[in-house]
């Protein structure tokens, strides 16, 4: 868009927050509270973008350094003295701008493009010197009130702690949304004050200003309140969190998914979920996970950052950095670690942990089994209690069992070794050699039976 900057301030701690974290980086659904925002200006096109960073600048600038485009810009402001301090240090870098310019927090984090567009086109069709996106709210509390004077022109912002009991009772709020004339802007901020109670340089404090010079301030209602939600304290994250849920589970279902209970259903942003799969309560799937079409997940699943094939379930299992095939069933009560790859038609059931492991098609590890580093060809059958001892208290070792092999229930696989195709392994076997395809591996000491051993005992006794 011509002849319009945007100033994003992300400086302050957000003491309420009461976190190490700055607050524009606590996530939502999974991602930074900022990047929203972010991605929202992004689409506007505005000719430049200043973002002000302050409290543990570092740690903001290294997450937006991977967003920034053309016409960004991050400034540090040393000392958070407030919204008018942010803007001037953005003022260094607009010199010569001539335009409008919207002024954003990044802690109002579902503002839409089109609210945006509208705000800057009711600005420069009324000509107006400021013009503020407000909100008439059921309950005002926490925003600052909009002042309006007898002719109903907005005369000033009053802020909750400052306002009479009088003030307190309009519903008419600030959402901390601005679009500012450049040169309005430019002549109000050196007159800002720091004589109040928290010596901070308030931004509010310019459309009094503004007004009293004779300069147009309006107000553009916003059509949707829950937009200009802003993000002060765990509560409102919180709030913000299940309202960016809701959105994403909507979104889902009216793309052909079925959530089961959306209340109990935790899906991140950027979740892909295909057609005609259903998702039971007490789910999570999260990070850049991607479910196929016709599957079942839950309930109580836990998927993070992991790609899912067609027809696949998953019950009550945890399910990390990992890759599932098609028609592979896993739970309950399962584990898949990072860098696991199933193959198709595998079935991984109850009390089985896999780690960094590659199994391919059709074969089963149904019960009570650790499989780690190793390789798993076709149709295998791993009974249960079986383990791939692969850490030496040194090094990890690979465990490699060829296609069509059978290992008996409680066997430890010692690694390095290799089981070889259609290979046997007797139940209880202690594998620490490599087996032959085709061969039968027993390992175990030879059955001895002692007669009358029990009643020799009783008679010692």
């Amino acid at each position: 868009m011509e002849r319009l900057a945007i100033v994003i301030l992300a400086a302050g701690e957000g003491k309420r927050m009461k976190s190490k974290l700055p607050k524009v980086l606590h996530p939502i659904c999974g991602r930074p509270m900022i990047q929203y925002l972010f991605e929202t200006t992004s689409k506007i096109g505005a000719k430049k973008r200043i973002i002000i960073v302050g409290y543990k600048s570092d740690q903001v600038t290294d997450f937006l350094k991977g967003l920034l485009s053309e016409g960004d810009e991050i400034l540090l402001q040393p000392r958070q003295l407030g919204s008018g301090d942010g803007v001037r240090v953005a003022q260094k870098g607009l010199a010569n701008f001539i335009g409008d310019i919207l002024v954003l927090g990044a802690d109002t984090p579902f503002l839409s493009v089109k609210t945006l567009l509208s705000l800057v086109a009711c600005h420069r069709k009324e000509r107006a010197a400021a013009t503020l996106l407000v909100a008439r709210l059921d309950d005002p509390t926490g925003y600052g009130r909009i002042i309006r004077g007898k002719d109903g022109q907005i005369e000033r912002i009053v802020e909750e702690k400052d306002a009479s009991s009088g003030e307190l009772l309009v519903n008419e709020v600030n959402s901390g949304v601005y679009c500012f004339s450049a040169q309005s802007l430019f002549w109000g901020l050196p007159q800002l004050s720091d004589q109040n109670m928290q010596r901070e340089f308030y931004l509010t404090d310019l459309v009094e200003m503004l007004t009293r010079h004779g300069d147009k301030v309006i107000g553009l209602e916003v059509s949707y309140p829950d937009e200009i939600m802003g993000i002060n304290n765990r509560i409102d994250l919180a709030r913000a969190e299940a309202f960016a849920r809701k959105q994403i589970l909507d979104r889902l279902m009216l793309e052909g998914v079925s959530i089961i209970d959306p209340t109990s259903t935790f899906i991140e942003e950027e979740v892909g979920i295909g057609r005609d799969t259903t998702i039971y309560p007490f789910s999570m799937i999260l990070g850049r996970s991607l479910i196929g079409e016709d599957c079942t997940i839950g309930p109580q699943a836990y998927i993070l950052d992991t790609q899912v094939g067609d027809r696949v379930k998953i019950a009550a299992s945890f399910v990390k950095d990992s890759v599932i095939g098609t028609e592979t069933q896993i739970g309950p009560f399962a584990h898949i670690r990072p860098e696991t790859n199933l193959g198709e038609e595998i079935r991984i059931g109850n009390f089985v942990e896999v780690k960094g492991s590659f199994i391919h098609d059709r074969t089963k590890v149904n019960h009570l089994t650790y499989i780690g580093d190793s390789f798993i060809g076709e149709g295998v059958n791993i009974g249960a209690g079986t383990i791939t001892c692969n850490y030496d208290g040194c090094k990890k070792h690979c465990t490699t069992i060829e296609d069509g092999a059978f290992i008996g229930s409680n066997t430890a696989l010692v690694a390095p070794v290799r089981i070889g195709k259609n290979a046997v392994i007797g139940a209880g076997s202690t594998i620490t050699e490599d087996v032959p395809e085709f061969s039968l591996a027993v390992a175990r000491a030879n059955q001895r039976i002692i007669s009358e051993w029990t009643r020799k005992k009783k008679e010692t006794y």
